[in-house]
């Protein structure tokens, strides 16, 4: 009986609000309720649909979070791979931990602190002779490429895998499969690429798909790093919401709607790879 008296208060004050906060949007967006509502109108999807503007928007949101998120991981494995001392050292451990701590608009703030023409890394690069100028030194910040927008996430993504394979390698006993394998006639790159990598990736493939929706999502990051044409999906969003012209609102709720309609996709799509993985 208690158990689903605890499903019930997790359904209302949980799953509830949700709930709510998708009806609200559905109805405002088709123009069913609103300061502006003329009755049931689907011009705003339409509108919102046919626009390129989004459309560029979402592909360069999800293009961000994916290179970001791989760039990551693929430096927290490549660390953890070939640095023994990193499992044997509670400082290392402990300054990984650090950066865990910094709040997104903290780590957006002092990446471009570091990467605009006239920060810390051109004025470096000044220094050494390597430019001639301050302002000859590339723009990395609201730039077309995101680069800043991807470099602050990657690194945002770094330290959490990181410290999340190290501890996996730990638990896992992962270094007898590797003993064995090395005692079988297998070299450290087929011992990495084979067993290692593998069975880190089917540990981490839930957590990956977690942090992909965060960075998928994330406001603070490009909204200060990265272009505002076409701007990333949540800033796109703060965006329509924040004008003066109330008939943005309507298409505002319908990109929502998409944004939500994308998560819950790749969530449900990562949750069945993941209960596969797990049945293997």
């Amino acid at each position: 009986m208690k158990r689903y008296i605890v499903v019930l208060l997790y359904l209302v004050l949980v799953l509830g609000p949700l709930l709510a906060g998708v009806v609200y949007s559905m109805l405002y967006s088709t123009g069913s309720i609103g300061l502006l509502s003329k009755g049931f109108s689907l011009v705003a999807w339409q509108n919102v649909l046919t626009d390129d503007f989004v459309k560029r928007s979402f592909l360069s949101t999800i293009f961000v979070a994916t290179i970001s998120l791989v760039i990551g991981v693929a430096a927290a494995l490549f660390v953890v791979l070939k640095s023994n001392w990193l499992r044997r050292s509670g400082i290392a451990g402990i300054m990984l931990h650090i950066p865990l701590a910094f709040p997104p608009m903290v780590a957006a703030f002092l990446m471009f602190q570091l990467l605009y023409k006239g920060g810390l890394l051109s004025r470096i690069f000044y220094q050494l002779g390597l430019t001639t100028d301050i302002a000859d030194f590339p723009g990395l910040v609201n730039d077309n490429l995101n680069i800043g927008v991807i470099l602050c996430m990657a690194l945002f993504v770094f330290p959490f895998f990181v410290v999340f394979f190290v501890q996996k390698m730990e638990i896992s006993g992962m270094n007898r499969y590797v003993t064995l394998a090395a005692s079988l006639g297998a070299g450290r790159y087929q011992t990495d690429m084979k067993i290692v990598i593998p069975l880190l990736l089917r540990h981490a493939w839930f957590n990956i798909a977690l942090y992909w929706l965060i960075l998928f999502g994330n406001f603070e990051i490009p909204l200060i790093l990265g272009r505002q044409h076409p701007a990333q999906v949540s800033v796109l969003i703060g965006q329509k919401f924040t004008k003066y012209d109330l008939g943005d609102l309507p298409e505002a709720y319908a990109i929502s709607l998409l944004y939500v309609l994308v998560v819950l996709v790749v969530f449900l799509l990562f949750l069945f790879k993941n209960r596969k993985i797990q049945a293997i």
